[in-house]
């Protein structure tokens, strides 16, 4: 939870209340709806409510994301962002606009 790595856990995050921040401060829902479990959508099964689906052109859409080391040892991810593009993203638009608490 101190590093997390792929745009679920970021809604995730996002989406509960905080046990240290402003009490008052709004949730931010993930958009959309879970898919269905027996029918997946192709590629990433995230994409459809992922912000940024888009920025590796339809690879999320098409392709399911390889499962890679995430930076801290044991720790995996799937997902296409580049670990470089994730960490900014996380750093730059998710929690400096204080979305994941």
């Amino acid at each position: 939870l101190r590093a997390p790595q792929h745009p679920y856990t970021w809604g995730l995050l996002s989406s509960v209340p905080s046990l240290h921040g402003d009490a008052d401060a709004d949730l931010v829902p993930i958009p959309g709806n879970p898919p269905s479990l027996i029918n997946l959508p192709s590629g990433c099964a995230f994409h459809p409510r992922c912000r940024w689906a888009g920025v590796n052109g339809d690879r999320s859409r098409t392709e399911v994301p390889e499962l890679r080391e995430a930076g801290v040892p044991g720790h995996l991810v799937a997902c296409h962002l580049p670990a470089g593009d994730r960490e900014r993203i996380y750093r730059n638009e998710v929690a400096q606009v204080g979305v994941a608490r």
